[in-house]
């Protein structure tokens, strides 16, 4: 059996990582915001230039038929999702990054942040896409198994950047083995990662009401992103002593 994980170390270990290196941080926080409205800025100006419409296909289509003008947009159209969440993914894995260079002792900055094979985020962004794929199917054929396989395999691409394995299929089957009796805290761990990321979001445009509040979005996503970073860790140990455990020969 694993060790239960707690909330409360890593809650302490992110807070206390975020706030020693706010500055790192804030600066990541800000590419990532940044990057973001950069490719929504793009597209719009894009399809401004070229005269394209900005409406999804259902509403164009439903308004004004098949129209030629229309589908030449789907090239740029298909080009912009795929960008936005291969960004993301980018900036979670850089966060991942020096979460663990903090979770070893190391120091930090945004220059080292970027000092990384591109052969491991590859297969960190492969690992994370076959996760997202099972658990859209789990969904999609039934809501239990999706919420089962978010459990099991949330962790999936962590030991990739946290060098355990340089296989897609090996990542996979220690995040599913690390989460054993933990399952229910994981989901939990998932909610609220994706609470922090909705409050950052919000919080940033009232930020221009009340300046302060700017600092408070930009740390809450690398907060929330070492928490999991900490969870996964406390998992890897349990996971490690239980094997331990098994492998130890019996008196």
């Amino acid at each position: 059996m694993n060790k239960k994980i707690s909330f409360k170390e890593a809650f302490k270990f992110g807070i206390n990582s975020v706030i020693d290196n706010a500055k790192t941080f804030s600066l990541i926080s800000l590419l990532y915001f940044g990057g973001l409205l950069l490719l929504a800025g793009t597209i719009v100006v894009i399809f401004k230039l070229l005269g394209l419409p900005l409406v999804s296909p259902v509403t164009f289509i439903l308004k004004n038929g098949p129209h030629t003008t229309y589908w030449l947009s789907t090239p740029v159209r298909l080009a912009w999702t795929f960008s936005v969440p291969f960004f993301a993914m980018y900036m979670f894995y850089i966060l991942l990054k020096l979460g663990f260079a903090l979770h070893k002792g190391e120091t930090i900055s945004v220059g080292k942040a970027f000092q990384h094979s591109a052969g491991e985020f590859f297969r960190f962004f492969g690992a994370r896409l076959l996760f997202a794929l099972k658990m859209i199917i789990g969904l999609f054929l039934l809501v239990i198994p999706g919420f089962y396989i978010a459990s099991k395999y949330y962790f999936s691409g962590f030991p990739i950047v946290d060098g355990k394995t340089n296989a897609i299929g090996k990542d996979a089957t220690l995040s599913g083995s690390m989460s054993q009796d933990n399952k229910w805290r994981i989901l939990l761990v998932t909610y609220l990662s994706g609470m922090g990321g909705v409050i950052a979001v919000f919080i940033l445009p009232l930020s221009i009401i009340f300046p302060p509040l700017i600092i408070v979005s930009l740390l809450t996503l690398p907060t929330m992103v070492l928490v999991q970073l900490h969870v996964y860790k406390q998992l890897e140990k349990g996971y490690l002593e239980a094997s331990e455990k098994v492998q130890s020969p019996t008196v």
